[in-house]
């Protein structure tokens, strides 16, 4: 649970390393689009976003992924586990729900990268203490 917790983080954190140097690079924001707009036809002007959007994905599906096993993980009682899943999805939705109203108020995409980035951090050490509770059970 360790070596997968200190994997995943690797990469998430390069990911959001990666998301703030292109975005800070650039200097694009809202109002601050580039004209004209990015299109897969432009080579090299599109790999660097088509490389970033695809990492993300990975980084995405791969912290998912990591969080269901350790709910897995935790208990082997179904009554548990569909709770703990509950409590996760609860979550997940209260995040996408500030979302979208930290974007219907106006934030700039590069205050909503600067959240997203410090979150992913943030939680990393909650994470690595549940990690630490994972023992193996057996398969019985």
């Amino acid at each position: 649970a360790i070596r997968g917790l200190t994997m995943i983080s690797a990469i998430n954190v390069g990911q959001w390393i990666f998301a703030i140097a292109y975005q800070f690079g650039t200097g694009y924001d809202k109002g601050n689009q580039p004209d004209p707009l990015i299109n897969f036809t432009d080579g090299a002007t599109y790999a660097a976003p088509m490389i970033l959007f695809m990492y993300c994905g990975l980084a995405d599906s791969l912290v998912q992924t990591y969080a269901y096993w350790i709910i897995g993980a935790i208990s082997n009682s179904p009554k548990t586990l569909s709770r703990y899943v509950g409590y996760y999805k609860g979550i997940q939705s209260f995040g996408a729900c500030l979302a979208w109203i930290i974007e219907a108020e106006g934030a700039s995409y590069k205050a909503q990268l600067l959240i997203c980035a410090s979150l992913a951090v943030i939680f990393i050490p909650p994470t690595y203490m549940v990690a630490q509770s994972i023992q193996d059970k057996g398969s019985t």
